[in-house]
């Protein structure tokens, strides 16, 4: 198997795109057809490298552009996170020399026993989907993070997924029309149901979330797929501002692998955990910090600011319309 079609952006698949002259003002039919057909049997968790012949190997490299530029048109998170998603997965699954992929990556390492040593400035740039990819979980020494093959493996997979949605959304306006068709086509397909809610919190309130939280509470809605550590995150700041369990369960529901068993039981667990500091949220890549999180040190305290200065305004414009 081709190690560029698991690293598109790479310069020998770069190259290959380049020899299929894509056009974006005149589309072409063949291309644009294949990359809705991929696009849509990831969206549904059905691709998977084959085993491929020279000829559909070709047309492959035509999809990563293409898809890049569909996506940018469509910008919506649930997109986003399930194609990062999906070169994570198949990279971790078809992926055996870890040493081939970070010099195809161009990425400085080093090799010690059965050590992989990877610099820190390129490790901390790499997605975090779980605990155990967290650098405090890692051998730090003299600049670089000791890494077995399996992590290293695991670390290109994060480190991938990453750049493929780098620089996104692209400037599109000027593509051909049928990415737009098609774009539309694909976002009406996977439109999410609109969500039910049982939960009693007022629009004041779901208003005050900081911009952490409301990031990942969009990828919820939108059927999306928060990492590992965006739904702890996410459940520890609910539970901490005294939200239902219920209603905490209510916005899981909403996410593309939502599974009730699984869920309940990690939200129980999770239910006795405080909600994390800026700066741990920072250290794992969850901080969008708006003008107000200069004040703040912590979810919780945006929250309850921001919840307190909006109660305030309302309790103003009511003696103002009393008076």
């Amino acid at each position: 198997m081709d190690i560029n079609l698991l690293i598109p952006f790479s310069k020998p698949a770069k190259k290959n795109a380049e020899g299929l002259k894509i056009d974006l003002l005149n589309s072409n039919k063949e291309q644009l057809t294949l990359t809705k057909t991929i696009l849509t049997k990831i969206m549904t968790d059905e691709f998977s490298f084959p085993e491929l012949d020279t000829k559909y190997m070709q047309e492959y490299f035509a999809f990563y552009p293409c898809a890049r530029i569909i996506l940018s048109i469509i910008n919506k998170d649930r997109f986003y996170s399930t194609f990062a998603k999906f070169y994570y997965n198949q990279i971790k699954k078809e992926l055996k020399d870890p040493k081939e992929a970070l010099e195809i990556l161009e990425l400085n390492f080093k090799q010690k026993n059965e050590y992989y040593l990877i610099e820190f400035e390129k490790y901390v740039k790499a997605k975090i989907y779980s605990e155990k990819d967290k650098l405090t979980n890692q051998i730090v020494k003299d600049g670089f993070v000791h890494l077995t093959k399996e992590k290293t493996i695991n670390y290109i997979a994060r480190y991938v997924s990453t750049r493929v949605l780098e620089n996104l959304p692209l400037d599109v306006k000027a593509v051909s029309p049928t990415f737009k068709t098609i774009a539309n086509e694909l976002d009406v397909t996977f439109k999410p149901k609109v969500p039910k809610y049982t939960m009693k919190i007022s629009k004041t309130n779901m208003n005050a979330f900081p911009p952490c939280m409301q990031m990942i509470l969009n990828t919820m809605l939108e059927k999306g797929n928060p990492s590992h550590m965006e739904r702890y995150y996410f459940a520890t700041f609910c539970f901490t501002i005294k939200m239902p369990f219920e209603n905490v369960l209510d916005f899981f529901k909403n996410t593309s692998d939502y599974d009730e068993k699984i869920a309940k039981y990690q939200l129980l667990k999770i239910q006795k955990y405080p909600c994390s500091n800026c700066d741990t949220l920072k250290s794992m890549g969850l901080c969008y910090p708006d003008d107000f999180c200069q004040y703040i040190k912590s979810p919780v305290g945006y929250y309850l600011k921001k919840a307190y200065n909006r109660d305030e305004e309302k309790t103003m414009d009511s003696k103002e319309n009393t008076n």
